[in-house]
Formats: structure tokens, C-alpha cells, sequence
């Protein structure tokens, strides 16, 4: 086999992108819980074990353990122990990690970069400066693919589902850039395959991130609005 030149900048980051782009298309009806056991989440999902990991050198333990933010995770852990979730219930991340697919990126010399699966892919386009070298708008890549992994995985949700409300920071201020509010919001509301209960819960969010925003966020309180009005008229 005749040895292939290696890929110039151009080629290069425009065949890892299209490979993401061929991916997400492709893996659209694996993106999905079974029936009755979709969970999403309206804040961030923090991971309580990496945050134990990530002590910064020369911190003392302890009180990095006793930080608002670790305090944060771990009650939000415990929440949603407390609620029995129950077995077979399926996040985005949890259908991501049993992937072992994910979009194919190489480097200039067409090695691939190999991953367990499709969630550590994601995760790594989102937070790993290293792959700057083969992704240069990686950040703004990553943005778009959650939210449009995000936008499938609602759509493809059946039956009864649950709504958890992440340990983000500065939740009680939720912002209007949160996927769930831009892309899983909108998709539950146009999914006809959604139960009573799933249309409740959706009903008592809405309700609940109302008093959430400034009023200053016109078009995202119309879009509350709207969606208020789309699930008291189904």
C-alpha cells in the first residue's frame, strides 16, 4: 500500500470535523434511553470523584473537601440517591459511555486518537487543550455537539421521564446558554411520545424556572411562556 503524504493544517482539521458531523448523524437512533427511563438535567452534572482528584497541590484536603462547590456535588449526589431513580434509567453521559463507537480524529500523519468510548471523545473535545492542534475551534465544536446531542437524546426520550436539577454553582440563576433550556426544553415539548407524567413533570419545571430569570431575558421568558402553553394544550 502506497504510503499516504501527510495531511496539511486545512485537510486536517476538516476531516476530523467532518468526521464528528458524519457521527452524530449516524449514532441519532442510538441516542436514547429504553421507554419510561430518560433522565436529563437542568444544571451542570458534576463528577464528586474527579473533583477529589483535582485537590490543588499543596491544598490541604480537608478543607478543599469542605468547599461550597464540593458540598454542592455531594448533596446533589445524595438527592438523587434519596429519590430511587431506579435500575435502567439512563442519562446522556450513561448512553455516551456504553458507546464504544465515537467520531474517528487523527492526527497530520493519520493516526487516530483512540478513545474507551463516545462520552470520554466528547468530554476530551470539550476540555483537553491538546486536541487544539487538530480541532483549533474545538471549544466552540464541542459546544455545538452537546447541544445537538442534547437536542436528540430529548427527542428520542418515550414515555415517563425525570427532570434532575444539577449542583451547578450558580444554580438558582440559570442561565439562558444551559443546554437543557435551549435544546432539551424545546425538543420535549415537540416529542409526541411522551407520557402524562413526563408532560407533569415538564409542567412543573417550566413553572419552577420562571421565577428564575430577569425579566431582562424577554425572549427566553416567552419561550417559558410558549412552552406553559404548548403542554396545557396537548
Amino acid at each position: 500500500m502506497a504510503h499516504k503524504p501527510a495531511l496539511d493544517e486545512g485537510e486536517l482539521h476538516s476531516l476530523n470535523y467532518r468526521s464528528i458531523r458524519t457521527w452524530i448523524a449516524a449514532s441519532k437512533g442510538k441516542l436514547k434511553a429504553p421507554a419510561d427511563k430518560t433522565v436529563l438535567y437542568s444544571g451542570r452534572d458534576y463528577d464528586l470523584e474527579k473533583l477529589e482528584k483535582e485537590v490543588p497541590p499543596g491544598a490541604d484536603r480537608e478543607a478543599y473537601m469542605g468547599t461550597r462547590m464540593y458540598k454542592l456535588v455531594a448533596a446533589w449526589q445524595k438527592s438523587v440517591k434519596d429519590t430511587r431513580v431506579g435500575v435502567g434509567f439512563k442519562t446522556l453521559p450513561d448512553v455516551l459511555k456504553a458507546m464504544k463507537d465515537y467520531p474517528k480524529i487523527v492526527d497530520k500523519d493519520r493516526k487516530e486518537v483512540s478513545y474507551p468510548n463516545a462520552w470520554v471523545f466528547f468530554d476530551d473535545l470539550e476540555n483537553t487543550k491538546d486536541l487544539e492542534a487538530l480541532l483549533p475551534n474545538r471549544k466552540k465544536i464541542a459546544t455545538e455537539a452537546w447541544r445537538e446531542l442534547s437536542d436528540i437524546f430529548a427527542s428520542n426520550a418515550v414515555g415517563d421521564i425525570k427532570i434532575f436539577d444539577g449542583a451547578a454553582d450558580d444554580y438558582g440563576k440559570l442561565k439562558e446558554d444551559k443546554s437543557f433550556i435551549l435544546k432539551e426544553l424545546p425538543a420535549l415539548l415537540k416529542n409526541p411520545n411522551l407520557s402524562k407524567q413526563a408532560k407533569d413533570v415538564l409542567s412543573e419545571k417550566i413553572s419552577k424556572y420562571g421565577s428564575y430569570f430577569d425579566h431582562r431575558y424577554t425572549e427566553l421568558m416567552d419561550n417559558l411562556k410558549s412552552s406553559r402553553k404548548a403542554l396545557s394544550g396537548k
